[in-house]
């Protein structure tokens, strides 16, 4: 007797951000490309790793060594690196195999290999902030002049014009691009600031809520049911209520129902989010954008063979099943003289035959 074994997959097993108008996807076969708006394949997946773009150009792994193509998919700057970062004023952190990290323009070419840090970030802002030793972190400009050097437990690349810092205490505060305290050291927890607000935490996360860049609360959050809360992006955060992920506005109202299994945070107007039996990209209104179909399939043993067979439609399956049922009658037959009844055939349901990954990709949550 011969069991059917059904289950569904998707076309892609990982969905990234989108950026300029493009976002990574991963297929089944573990290769990275990337989709428009419209969810075509524009850049095939043929990458074995891929981030996002930045200024034009992204960085792509092919054969163990990082590279950059542009929008149209061709290479610009060859493969050589072993880590290879996003674009930011002209300028992206790199590394050679068993060199120093350091900044390389859009032609590859190493721009400055810096003085011995423990911590390179990326240009924000027209500012990187690099960690010397312990607890003491230097912010450079665009020249690799020294703009600002001082004691932090933790110091964070600019957004929206401030540096988020944690003092020897813990406590988050944040410094404008004078270097001066924005706003003190007061919060237990504090992010970076997205769209002129960042989410923080009081008095031991009984009180959590927005402050704006004069460190005035704007949007409070003390009582609500959240079980996880992001920044805002596209004028969005994400939220986690009973399980579900939705979204609220600035003013803490949820615009989007917390209805899905997963939602990763809006990037160029578009957020991915899933459910049971689907993938999407969704508007900041909640509107499916991008839908992805998913591919029917069943699975059978023939002796030390599996055939597997794949489909659009549920209905395109079981035709697909019986002509097998069928072709498979005629070989025992031929074979053995033996008929098969393909009423006695089994199907069965795979669970958890496949995963999708979320998202990949780096953004606050």
């Amino acid at each position: 007797m011969f069991y059917f074994n059904d289950f569904v997959i998707y076309k892609y097993k990982s969905f990234g951000y989108f950026y300029e108008g493009m976002a990574t996807v991963c297929n089944q076969e573990g290769l990275w490309g990337y989709i428009d708006k419209t969810g075509k394949e524009v850049i095939p997946c043929q990458f074995e790793e891929a981030q996002n773009f930045s200024e034009g150009l992204a960085a792509v792994k092919v054969r163990g060594k990082w590279g950059y193509i542009d929008k149209t998919g061709k290479m610009v700057i060859e493969p050589q690196f072993s880590h290879a970062g996003e674009f930011s004023s002209g300028l992206a952190v790199a590394a050679r195999i068993g060199s120093c990290y350091g900044y390389i323009d859009k032609t590859g070419t190493f721009v400055i290999v810096p003085f011995n840090s423990q911590l390179l970030e990326p240009f924000s802002e027209g500012f990187s902030v690099v960690k010397l030793s312990g607890d003491v972190w230097r912010i450079i400009d665009t020249n690799f002049g020294s703009a600002f050097t001082s004691h932090f437990k933790n110091l964070y690349s600019s957004k929206c014009g401030l540096f988020r810092f944690e003092n020897d205490a813990g406590k988050t505060g944040y410094l404008n691009h004078n270097f001066n305290m924005q706003i003190l050291p007061v919060f237990d927890k504090g992010s970076d600031f997205s769209e002129d607000m960042a989410l923080i935490e009081l008095a031991g996360g009984s009180v959590i809520g927005f402050t704006d860049k004069h460190g005035h609360m704007c949007t409070f959050l003390r009582g609500k049911p959240f079980q996880e809360i992001g920044d805002f992006h596209c004028g969005r955060s994400r939220v986690l209520i009973e399980g579900k992920y939705g979204f609220i506005d600035k003013e803490g109202n949820e615009v989007i129902p917390c209805q899905f299994n997963w939602a990763a945070p809006f990037n160029d107007g578009l957020a991915f989010v899933g459910g049971k039996d689907y993938v999407s990209y969704i508007d900041v209104d909640g509107n499916k954008v991008i839908d992805f179909p998913d591919f029917y399939c069943s699975k059978v043993q023939i002796g030390e063979e599996t055939v597997v067979l794949e489909a659009k439609s549920k209905e395109e399956l079981r035709l697909l099943k019986e002509a097998k049922l069928k072709e498979l009658r005629s070989q025992v037959v031929s074979t053995f003289g033996v008929a098969i009844d393909s009423e006695g055939a089994s199907v069965t349901e795979e669970k958890n035959s496949h995963v999708i990954t979320p998202i990949s990709g780096k953004q606050d949550s």
